[in-house]
C-alpha cells in the first residue's frame, strides 16, 4: 500500500496547505482537531463544535436541464407564497456561520450566479474570515469582467462542472447548447486573470452511462487548460438517475473508473482530486448497494437554501425530502445546537444511502471501505 492511498482527499491538503503559507497555523491546528474530534460527537450525543463545512444554496433556478438533477424547484415554494432570503438575510446567516467557527463555506444551488447578490455574498464570506468556494456551470463567466469581478471577492476555489471531453456529450448530458464552449472561454479568463493560483479551480464530473469512455480524455483536457485538479462523482440512485442502465453498461462503467483507479496511482495521482478510497466505492453506488461507511454527515455539514430551510445533508436536498428546520427568522446557532437538530442526527445514525463526494471523502477521514 502506497503513501498515497492513506492521504485524505487533495482539496483538504490543499486547503490546510495554503492556510499554513498564509501565517494561519492555529486555524489550521484548530480544524485538524475539531475534523479528529467529530467522531466522539456521536457516543456523547452532541456536536461537540460546529460544522467544518456549510452549503448555502442560494437559489434553485438553473439554466441546465441536467438529466441527473431535478432542479429547479422554485414553482414548489412559489405555491407557498415565500420569497429567496434577501442579501442581508443571507448576510446574518453567514455571519452565525461564521460564529461557529466552520473552516467554510460554498455558495452553490441551483446556479449560484443567476442571483445578482452571489458576488457580494461570497465577499463576505471571505469579510468573515472564511474559506470560500463557488460551486458553478460558469454560465456567466465568459467575459473578462465579470471575471475579475469574481476575483476581487477574494474567492479561494471555484468548482467547474464539466461532465465530459467533448462539446457534444457534455452539452447533451446538461441540456444546454454552447455550454461545454462557455466553460472554455471561462476557464481560460480565469486561469489567465488570477494571481498566485488563487482562486484554485477544479473540474467536477459525474460520471455515467453516456461519459464514462471519456475520462482519459478529460484529464488530459484539464491538464491542458491548466486548472488544478478534477474530481469525480457517480450517478447514483437518490441523485434522480433518470438513465437506463443494463448489468452491461454497469460492468463498462465500473472498468473505466478501474482504469482511472489505475491513473490515480501514477503520474495524475496529485491531479485527481479523489481518494482512491471513494474511487472504489463507485461501482456499489451502480449496483444500488448501501453504502460500506458510517456517516458523519450531520456533524460536519450542514446545508440552508435560498428559503432558509436546514437540511442535515445533501441527501434530502438533492432527492426532494423535507427540511428539517428554517432558520429565517431563529439563530443558525442556536437551531444547531439545539434538541430538535439532535433528534434529526440519531435518526440518520445509521444512514448508508448516498455517495456524495462531499460527505463520502470527509466521512473516509475515520474509516475505510472494506474493498480499498
Amino acid at each position: 500500500m502506497s503513501l498515497s492511498t492513506l492521504l485524505p482527499r487533495r482539496q483538504y491538503l490543499r486547503v490546510a496547505g495554503r492556510a499554513l503559507r498564509e501565517g494561519r497555523v492555529g486555524w489550521t491546528v484548530r480544524q485538524g482537531v475539531k475534523s479528529l474530534a467529530l467522531p466522539l460527537a456521536r457516543r456523547f450525543d452532541r456536536p461537540l463544535s460546529g460544522p467544518i463545512i456549510a452549503n448555502l444554496a442560494i437559489t434553485y433556478r438553473c439554466n441546465n436541464v441536467c438529466y441527473q438533477c431535478d432542479l429547479p424547484r422554485p414553482w414548489f415554494y412559489r405555491r407557498r407564497g415565500e420569497a429567496e432570503l434577501s442579501t442581508d438575510e443571507f448576510k446574518r446567516i453567514i455571519d452565525e456561520l461564521a460564529a461557529l467557527r466552520v473552516a467554510g463555506i460554498n455558495i452553490t444551488g441551483g446556479e449560484p450566479s443567476l442571483r445578482r447578490d452571489h458576488l457580494e455574498l461570497l465577499a463576505h464570506v471571505k469579510r468573515a474570515g472564511l474559506n470560500a468556494n463557488l460551486s458553478t456551470n460558469a454560465f456567466t463567466l465568459t467575459e473578462p469582467a465579470r471575471v475579475e469581478a469574481l476575483l476581487a471577492t477574494g474567492v479561494d476555489s471555484v468548482n467547474i462542472s464539466l461532465d465530459a471531453a467533448c462539446a457534444a456529450t457534455h452539452d447533451r448530458v446538461r441540456g444546454t447548447p454552447r455550454s461545454f464552449e462557455n466553460i472554455e472561454r471561462a476557464t481560460e479568463l480565469l486561469v489567465s486573470a488570477r494571481r498566485n493560483r488563487r482562486p484554485s479551480i477544479t473540474y467536477v464530473f459525474v460520471i455515467g452511462t453516456e461519459n464514462h469512455t471519456e475520462l482519459p480524455a478529460f484529464i488530459e483536457l484539464a491538464q491542458a487548460r491548466g486548472v488544478d485538479s478534477v474530481g469525480f462523482m457517480p450517478v447514483f440512485d437518490v441523485y434522480r438517475d433518470r438513465e437506463p442502465r443494463s448489468d452491461d453498461a454497469r460492468r463498462a462503467m465500473e472498468a473505466s473508473v478501474a482504469r482511472l483507479r489505475e491513473q490515480k496511482r501514477g503520474p495524475d495521482e496529485v491531479f485527481i482530486d479523489n481518494t482512491d478510497a471513494y474511487l472504489s466505492l463507485f461501482g456499489a453506488a451502480w449496483r444500488g448497494e448501501a453504502s460500506p461507511l458510517q456517516c458523519y454527515a450531520p456533524y460536519h455539514h450542514i446545508l440552508i437554501d435560498s428559503y432558509a430551510n436546514v437540511f442535515p445533508c445533501a441527501l434530502p436536498f438533492s432527492n426532494g425530502g423535507p427540511p428539517i428546520g428554517n432558520v429565517r427568522d431563529q439563530s443558525v446557532v442556536e437551531f444547531w445546537r439545539s434538541d430538535a437538530y439532535q433528534e434529526h442526527r440519531r435518526k440518520l445514525d445509521d444512514c448508508r444511502a448516498c455517495y456524495w463526494n462531499c460527505h463520502t471523502e470527509a466521512n473516509l477521514l475515520y474509516q475505510r471501505p472494506p474493498s480499498a
